[in-house]
């Protein structure tokens, strides 16, 4: 069970062969199990055995074997895992002539990868199909793919998908992996109330450390060329490769929590370890890690391996000398980079990969019964030709040469590789480019506390006008608001809204609960909360929307990316519990409540709190100088975001304008249109972008100084002095 575990055939590398050194097996029971060397064998017959102890003797039998991969439904039982519940789908077993187009792409590249896992022991060269039958009753051949990541060697990946070995291996469990939420639940540390110091361990090529059972590594090929190689590992890409590692971890993770002992967190994200503790005694534990690694020859990632205050670790900056956790900066400047790419024209590109999923949203008769990814297309348009080339069964369209280059389709809504976007997606598209320009938004890596104070909301509809109303009562007062607006009030927003209130009643009642996160940041100026807000909504689509901030229907998804962003920038989230509408009658009260009509005696108007539609849509911080006459030489950041940007002016209002609510502020420059085809631009005290923010404000982007002078643009005459 130490270092003599050798993967036979694979260089020394993994856990696949050798024997289980019995030394450090009985010394490592007595560990766990908490007793001296010389009663190990009387706790191999009782119920001392730890979970960690039972797992690893259920596991190692597989191991030295070769591991099975579910093709013959066969795979043993953990005993601590969830049952899957997935049942196998009776698909043959294909043979891919092909690999996918980023391989395909640069031979060299592919050929010199896959050597590298030759010479690792990991592939068995086969010279033939027919040579590899012989061997194995069952042949799968699936397509390879390299995966380019920024600061990182290009990587192979098995679409083991494609050939049907995924679908045809049956894997009996299922594991949970940690999230952030795991973090945050052991944050702080039970009792300690120190510094913390954190590590951080990347398991290197941890799938291909765990040999298959050779009597079906005929389910793993690939080809490179005319040759045909087969995996004698668990390659990365397979179902139960994911499944066996994830075994083999959870050993680790148990027996590295007796090894440790004091007061500790430790979680293994597929192959990412995260351990953290009391920075007194953190350099030990992370020690012991590295030693039980080299014990049991876990290839690690030296490069990866981190130790300190600050740790990245899936995709999170984790801080834990501030208790906080945020989007680190290089993956909010790539999202920049790739949102600019995509909005810098009028057309975006689609990938030749699309194709396959095309294809399977067409029905035998040529028509769509489905909606591809991304398509612009309507379910039940026809496909006529493929490159000129008419089609007139699914079997001629699957027979088309596509090649690599643009596949032309004419059907009643023809498309291409060039996509043009739609205007609901520019839109989306600017706006998660503003929210990538932000700096980082803090976290706090303390669970969420919950305000137990009573919260609710409602929203009416009738004919073309809508309202909503509601409260939070807290110790010092309750606090209300009710307010009643038109649909075209909501122009400003470019929504598709009915017309009819009702028949978007769900959007309201979702506006309903952004008003109840408003009203309770608004009683806590300038402070970040940290809060769980438990409210009441009597309508179902609203509250399941609001709770999992989601939802594919538009324009309800404008209104929770709304909810979405007023909860990141407070720190306020929701806990939306359903009532009943006949039990929800205070927050119904006051949504049906109109001036002049009484006030019920529980409703104090000095507890009011009112808003007009614009500032509770863009309700974001607001930035301020002081002194004002400071100008910095950095642009300050923009928390109003999308191309719609709507700013709260508090100064003196324009001509008629009484609400100070305007669209522009002075002090900026704004742009109608098509930069490309104007060379001026406008100020605040301009008539004309009055007029156009009036009338046509989705027309209308702010531009900076500087790139009106990269750009050479002038004043509109209207705007010179």
């Amino acid at each position: 069970m130490g270092s003599s575990l050798q993967g036979g055939g694979c260089a020394g590398h993994g856990f696949g062969g050798g024997t289980v050194s019995t030394r450090v097996g009985d010394a490592l029971l007595a560990l766990l199990v908490g007793i001296g060397p010389k009663s190990v064998k009387r706790a191999s017959s009782t119920n001392l055995r730890p979970v960690a102890i039972t797992e690893w003797e259920l596991t190692t039998p597989s191991l030295e074997r070769g591991v099975p991969t579910g093709f013959k439904q066969d795979i043993p039982l953990s005993g601590c895992f969830a049952p899957s519940g997935r049942a196998v789908e009776e698909d043959s077993l294909s043979i891919a002539m092909e690999n996918w187009q980023g391989a395909e792409a640069d031979p060299l590249l592919l050929e010199e990868l896959v050597q590298v896992e030759v010479d690792s022991g990991w592939l068995r060269c086969i010279d033939s199909l027919e040579d590899a039958r012989k061997i194995w009753p069952n042949v799968a051949v699936g397509k390879l793919n390299i995966v380019h990541s920024a600061g990182r060697k290009p990587r192979l990946v098995v679409d083991s998908s494609i050939c049907g070995t995924n679908s045809a291996c049956l894997i009996p469990e299922r594991s949970s992996l940690p999230t952030l939420q795991s973090i945050q639940c052991a944050w702080p540390l039970r009792g300690r109330h120190e510094p913390v110091a954190a590590w951080s361990i990347d398991v290197k090529s941890a799938h291909k450390s765990i040999r298959v059972r050779e009597s079906e590594q005929g389910l793993l090929g690939i080809r490179v060329g005319p040759k045909l190689f087969f995996y004698k590992v668990c390659p990365f890409g397979a179902a139960f490769s994911a499944f066996w590692f994830a075994r083999l971890g959870a050993f680790f993770v148990r027996t590295l929590h007796r090894l440790i002992y004091i007061s500790h967190f430790l979680a293994l994200y597929v192959d990412d370890f995260l351990g953290y503790q009391s920075a007194t005694v953190a350099e030990m534990g992370l020690c012991v890690t590295l030693c039980f690694c080299s014990a049991f020859a876990i290839p690690l990632s030296w490069k990866k391996l981190q130790f300190g205050c600050c740790i990245k670790w899936i995709g999170w900056e984790l801080q834990f000398d501030m208790g906080c956790v945020y989007i680190p900066t290089d993956k909010l400047a790539k999202l920049v980079e790739h949102l600019s790419t995509a909005l810098r024209g009028k057309y975006t590109d689609r990938q030749q990969s699309d194709w396959q999923s095309f294809v399977e949203c067409i029905s035998s008769t040529l028509h769509l019964f489905k909606l591809p990814p991304g398509g612009a297309m309507s379910i039940g348009n026809k496909v006529l030709a493929v490159r000129r080339r008419k089609v007139h069964s699914k079997k001629e369209l699957l027979n088309c040469n596509l090649g690599d280059k643009d596949i032309w389709l004419r059907i009643s809504d023809p498309a291409s590789k060039r996509r043009c976007l739609s205007h609901a997606s520019r839109e989306l598209l600017h706006f998660w480019l503003g929210w990538a320009k932000l700096p980082p938004l803090l976290r706090s890596l303390r669970p969420l506390q919950p305000l137990q104070i009573e919260a609710a909301a409602d929203a009416m509809g009738n004919g073309s006008t809508f309202a909503i109303g509601g409260y939070i009562a807290l110790p010092s007062g309750e606090y209300w608001f009710s307010e009643c607006f038109s649909v075209s009030d909501f122009a400003f927003a470019d929504l598709p809204l009915k017309a009819e209130a009702h028949k978007d009643i769900s959007c309201y009642e979702c506006l309903g609960q952004i008003a109840l996160v408003w009203l309770l940041s608004t009683l806590h100026p300038m402070c970040k909360l940290s809060i769980t807000l438990r409210t009441w909504c009597d309508n179902s689509g609203a509250e399941s929307a609001s709770n999992k901030l989601f939802t594919t229907s538009w324009p309800f998804a404008a209104f929770i990316q709304r909810l979405a962003l007023l909860s990141s920038f407070t720190g306020i989230h929701l806990d939306v519990q359903h009532i009943p509408g006949d039990k929800n009658v205070e927050a119904d009260y006051l949504s049906r409540w109109k001036p002049p009509a009484t006030l019920a005696a529980r409703w104090k108007p000095t507890f009011r709190r009112r808003f007009t539609l614009r500032q509770l849509w863009g309700a974001a911080p607001q930035l301020s100088i002081s002194p004002k006459s400071w100008k910095p030489d950095f642009p300050l950041p923009n928390f109003n975001l999308g191309k719609n940007m709507w700013f709260h002016y508090t100064g003196r209002g324009a001509q008629g304008n009484t609400n100070n609510q305007l669209p522009v502020v002075p002090g900026r420059f704004y742009m109608i249109g098509d930069p490309r085809k104007r060379k001026a631009y406008h100020t605040y005290e301009c008539g004309m972008i009055q007029k156009w923010v009036r009338d046509l404000p989705s027309n209308v982007r702010e531009i900076t100084k500087q790139y009106a002078d990269e750009k050479k643009l002038k004043p509109c005459k209207q705007c010179r002095p």
